[in-house]
């Protein structure tokens, strides 16, 4: 058996203090492991072919593999006016937009929008939604709420009436639907890696003309992340020809033409669903 040398002997008991000291600073030290989050917004579009007056038509839109689907959004090429009755997340990836040509008198196009989180941490998006009962006739409100502790990214509806209200609330989604027997509401929710920052909203206005149209942009803050958004109005009767975000993604963009009938000039607004990623 080896014995240990009379010098290293001596400087033994020091070095085992040294040692026992460094392991109990390194288990008293915090040393959190901070991830660096690289993420970037894509867009992809699709087109409906031409919808006939009376004909029912619908587009869908996918993110692609490895990508999280966060919101969608829609346009038409329409003369006069038309009736977009849903646009909603139709899967995991897939944003599909549709309607009846009832509200035309020509033929119109539908183009749909999906926007596309590319990420290297996973946000754990969901689809949450419930079911409002709008066979009274009269318009009805309601909001579908994500999980606790969950951020709302974007939402939409689906249903066979009128939407004057399709928006972002306080953790949730919220729709104001009205004909029909009922409203699907969805709100896309994140549960990882996502904090809450105030939506914005841009109102603007429509002047008091058969065709008249307005538009809005409404915008997220400096260093937040624009991944959503919707639309409202609560003085017309009218018709939303475009809800989507701009390319780049640095706004969320309206565009409405009024029905001509109102007394007073409709106000709608744009609005903004704005996140923090960390």
């Amino acid at each position: 058996m080896h014995s240990i040398p009379p010098p290293l002997r001596k400087l033994f008991p020091v070095l085992l203090v040294l040692f026992l000291t460094l392991i109990s600073a390194c288990a008293d030290s915090p040393h959190p492991s901070q991830l660096k989050i690289f993420a970037t917004m894509a867009q992809y579009t699709n087109t409906s072919a031409r919808i006939a007056v009376g004909g029912y038509g619908a587009v869908t839109a996918s993110c692609q593999r490895g990508e999280q689907m966060l919101s969608g959004g829609y346009a038409v090429d329409a003369f006069e006016s038309a009736n977009i009755m849903s646009s909603y997340p139709s899967g995991p990836s897939s944003w599909t937009v549709s309607t009846v040509n009832n509200a035309s008198p020509g033929w119109i196009v539908l183009s749909v929008s999906v926007n596309c989180l590319h990420a290297n941490v996973s946000v754990g998006a969901q689809i949450v939604r419930d079911t409002v009962n709008i066979s009274n006739g009269k318009a009805q409100n309601a909001t579908v709420k994500c999980p606790v502790g969950a951020v709302v990214t974007g939402g939409g509806y689906k249903t066979a009436g009128f939407v004057d209200a399709s928006m972002p609330q306080v953790s949730g989604w919220n729709v104001t639907a009205s004909g029909g027997s009922k409203a699907e509401i969805f709100a896309m929710c994140a549960t990882k890696h996502v904090r809450a920052a105030p939506s914005t909203s841009a109102p603007f206005n429509i002047e008091q003309c058969f065709g008249c149209y307005g538009a809005g942009k409404a915008k997220c803050g400096t260093n937040q992340l624009l991944t959503g958004g919707g639309f409202s109005i609560t003085d017309g009767n009218n018709r939303f020809l475009a809800d989507g975000a701009a390319s780049d993604f640095s706004s969320w963009s309206i565009q409405a033409v009024g029905d001509g009938y109102a007394s007073t000039s409709p106000h709608p607004s744009a609005w903004a669903t704005c996140v923090l990623l960390s």
